[in-house]
């Protein structure tokens, strides 16, 4: 199919090649400093806000987690070894109905440098005709002027989407690394529903 509807709450991360393999929890959320609701990130693990973000949610299977926590390597820290073409495998269940889906993989088809602004609009922007992963993780903390993430590492092979200057130091920068469904997983998908 070309297009293809998914209400995927993601409940296990599977990125063999970097090393992670973790189950996935809900995220929940605090009231922040501007009186607007945001995603609680957990000190370890990765979570998904999925199960909060109603239509949002549609084709978009969104995980985030810290690479690392005052100063400790967390479980995204390998994030930055991700290449273009790598496999992301993710177990979830369908949002509306409570069922389990069956494992999909997901090809790695963009890297990408983003602020929060830029993030919201790649998250929250029109809905994908076919189902996408998004894994996030912080490269770079809001003035701080010291790199999360190896900035030597991932600057040469992420694509820039910033709404001002990368050394900004009122930007916190996030890694994304976006997939896209395979061809298989969706021909799975589409016989199962048959």
């Amino acid at each position: 199919p070309s297009t293809w509807r998914l209400d995927l709450v993601p409940t296990r991360l599977m990125m063999w090649r970097v090393g992670i393999d973790a189950p996935v929890g809900p995220a929940g959320t605090v009231i922040g400093a501007g009186g607007q609701p945001e995603i609680e990130v957990p000190e370890s693990g990765v979570v998904t806000p999925n199960p909060s973000l109603g239509e949002r949610s549609v084709n978009n299977a969104w995980i985030v987690g810290h690479s690392r926590w005052h100063r400790v390597p967390q479980l995204l820290y390998t994030l930055p070894l991700a290449e273009i073409g790598d496999r992301i495998e993710i177990e979830g269940i369908d949002r509306a109905s409570g069922d389990a889906l069956p494992r999909l993989t997901f090809e790695v088809e963009s890297l990408v440098i983003a602020d929060t602004e830029t993030t919201g609009r790649r998250v929250y922007g029109p809905t994908p005709t076919l189902p996408r992963v998004i894994v996030q993780t912080s490269a770079r903390q809001t003035y701080d002027p010291e790199w999360i993430l190896d900035r030597e590492l991932v600057l040469p092979k992420c694509e820039v989407d910033l709404a001002g200057p990368i050394d900004d130091l009122s930007r916190y920068l996030l890694m994304l690394v976006i997939g896209r469904i395979a061809d298989a997983s969706l021909a799975e998908l589409a016989q199962n529903s048959s």
